[in-house]
């Protein structure tokens, strides 16, 4: 151990001074007497406050000062020590067995972070650091009993905190140090433990995954089979509803081909003065179920009262108004109308109203309607009307739709007024008058 004058110590760095082989106890240097430059009596203190302080006959002095000692002139002697505020963490490691049959020899390492409480009193000790070194390693070891090699070697965490409030509860300690904190705590024991547990815990996780995955494949796979049966079912419906509509309109076009017969017979017998109410009696029997939209007097000469039987039921009124509604969005683009409402009253369907680029095609739902033919008018740009006369033919699948089939043409027979509005314009003008 090497040997130094009062006048080194105190000018020594303090990491350096309080080390055990430059006289110091790890904490604090060794005695010294402060030199005294001025007049043998006084003398510099100088202390760097931040990281030290100097105790003298048990005192602290945390700032530099001058001081004199006049009594040492009759020779009185007073000594002081140096003593480190912020020592770096310090590595303690301690080996015991721990608990359960057989027993594991467990090394563990902590790092430990403390401050200074009563540099006096750390002054005043041998060996400060032994002291705090011996009795962290017997909890350590208290501990380490406690629990089992498994515990420690892969739990490790779980021990740092009721260790480190254990090393704070000791009496001893806490007169001479404060703020400890482990910083890190480490186990080391048999290493084929170690890997049987890695081992172990992969496979444990593995185990979770695969059923994991498994479940995961299976919730798919029952997806996949309700999407797969509910595009086959939606499919089967578009099917159907495609039979339906091509059913309807093979039944509507022979219709409306035998009416056009009948209106070009009836033409030519009212141009040559024939008796236009004998040959519509005699069609009768060609058009089941057929009423004229308007009184056959406005077909040629000569009235009727023909009323003939109806082929179904009426659909239930909420039904009808669906049907009525699902028709005509389904025949919007193909018959060229660029919006419709749907009137009704309550659950009772009173007519509706198309809007085309060049009119608005308004219908009129008779109360007995569908056995009663609708009333339509077809509205111009210029707010001139015209009355559609259409035949109509009641079945349980007649809808507003193919009235509107067959009033089409007879609407735009009207020529539009010249500078009529545009499309968009058209729409506007229509809508703003619906509103």
């Amino acid at each position: 151990m090497a040997i130094f004058t009062d006048d080194q110590i105190m000018r020594m760095p303090i990491g350096d001074v309080v080390r055990p082989e430059n006289g110091g106890t790890g904490l604090a240097s060794a005695a010294f007497q402060i030199p005294l430059t001025f007049l043998n009596i006084f003398g510099w203190e100088n202390i760097d406050s931040e990281v030290e302080t100097l105790v003298v006959e048990g005192k602290n002095i945390s700032r530099t000062r001058l001081r004199g000692e006049v009594m040492r002139l009759l020779g009185r002697k007073t000594f002081m020590r140096r003593v480190l505020l912020k020592p770096a963490p310090l590595d303690i490691m301690v080996q015991a067995l721990t608990k359960g049959t057989p027993q594991f020899s467990v090394a563990v390492t902590v790092t430990v972070q403390y401050r200074l409480e009563d540099a006096a009193r750390v002054a005043s000790e041998m060996l400060p650091l032994r002291t705090f070194e011996s009795i962290v390693q017997g909890i350590l070891v208290q501990y380490i009993r406690q629990y089992s090699q498994d515990e420690l070697l892969t739990t490790p965490h779980n021990l740092q905190m009721p260790l480190e409030v254990a090393i704070r509860s000791d009496s001893t300690l806490a007169l001479l140090f404060n703020e400890i904190r482990i910083l890190k705590l480490i186990a080391r024991g048999d290493e084929r433990v170690i890997e049987v547990h890695r081992a172990t815990a992969e496979a444990t996780a593995q185990i979770g995954l695969t059923l994991q995955q498994n479940e995961s494949k299976a919730i798919s796979a029952r997806y996949d089979i309700k999407i797969d049966e509910e595009r086959a079912k939606l499919n089967q419906q578009k099917a159907d509803a495609q039979h339906q509509r091509d059913m309807e309109i093979l039944q509507h076009n022979s219709q409306a081909q035998l009416q056009q017969t009948l209106l070009n017979a009836i033409a030519a017998t009212a141009s040559a003065g024939g008796n236009v109410e004998a040959i519509v009696r005699a069609a009768a029997g060609l058009l089941p179920g057929s009423t004229p939209a308007t009184p056959l007097a406005a077909l040629g000469r000569g009235t009727s009262d023909l009323t003939l039987p109806i082929s179904s039921a009426v659909p239930d009124a909420v039904d009808r108004i669906a049907l009525e509604r699902a028709a005509l969005t389904d025949g919007q683009t193909s018959l060229g109308y660029i919006g419709f409402d749907i009137l009704q009253a309550g659950d009772t369907l009173t007519g509706a109203i198309l809007t085309f680029p060049s009119y608005r095609l308004m219908i009129q739902c008779l109360p007995d309607y569908p056995s009663s033919a609708p009333l339509g008018t077809a509205r111009y740009l210029d707010e001139s009307q015209r009355a559609l006369d259409v035949i109509w033919m009641p079945t349980p699948h007649t809808l507003l739709v193919h009235y509107v089939m067959a009033a089409i043409p007879l609407a735009n027979q009207a020529v539009p007024p010249p500078g009529a509005p545009s499309r968009a314009q058209s729409h506007d003008v229509f809508e703003d008058d619906a509103h």
